[in-house]
């Protein structure tokens, strides 16, 4: 590797080697500075960066396009994220009342039963009840932990997609990602050869969602 690198500092040095002293003065003097940046200029390796600088302002230009065309429906999806994960919430909670109230109902039938006399003893009714009366309790928590989080989550402020800093108007056409068979950096840069088409990912990744709270199971 060091031999590479000293190789590519050799070659353009290597250039003044073949120049009169009269031809080195002129690099020396006040209007030097001009000739030398050609000089510098001209050099494949100072090309390549040139080449490199271009490529990366095309691939952050055609990223940034994307990610604009792509935000509409981002936001689509998010909002139906929204209204799906909020229908999955009251039908949670509906359905932990609902078995609530069957374990009340249930608890009060073992205790109606037992002042009728159908129990066939004290020790069976206590042990049914003591277990209706745990599963209703266990329910009820349940329930009420259900309401607090929907009731904090009730006062947060709704979540956006945040708006990047200095955003550009998304395009009026979709765009897709991103294809730059014809662009040529030589036309930024005359002294940049032709680029041909950027290495990009013609397929668009994966979006990952927001997790949802975990709320407990019914028993």
């Amino acid at each position: 590797m060091d031999h590479i690198v000293n190789l590519t500092i050799q070659l353009p040095l290597h250039s003044f080697g073949s120049l009169s002293s009269e031809e080195l003065e002129v690099y020396l003097n006040e209007e030097g500075d001009e000739k030398l940046d050609e000089f510098v200029k001209s050099l494949n390796q100072v090309k390549e960066l040139y080449r490199e600088k271009e490529m990366l302002l095309a691939s952050n230009k055609s990223l940034a396009e994307y990610n604009l065309s792509q935000k509409p429906i981002l936001e689509s999806e998010y909002e139906a994220l929204v209204t799906k994960r909020n229908e999955a919430v009251e039908l949670a909670k509906k359905c932990q009342s609902s078995a609530y109230a069957e374990a009340e109902e249930f608890s009060e039938k073992l205790s109606d039963g037992f002042l009728d006399g159908s129990e066939e003893s004290l020790d069976d009714f206590l042990e049914k009840f003591q277990e209706a009366r745990n599963l209703s309790h266990s329910r009820r928590v349940k329930v009420d932990k259900m309401k607090e989080i929907i009731a904090k989550e009730s006062s947060m402020p709704s979540s956006r997609i945040p708006e990047p800093v200095g955003a550009l108007p998304p395009p009026s056409i979709q765009i897709p990602y991103p294809h730059y068979s014809n662009w040529n950096a030589s036309s930024c840069n005359p002294s940049v050869p032709p680029l041909s088409a950027l290495p990009y990912p013609t397929q668009p990744t994966s979006m990952i969602y927001p997790f949802m709270p975990a709320y407990p199971p019914i028993p």
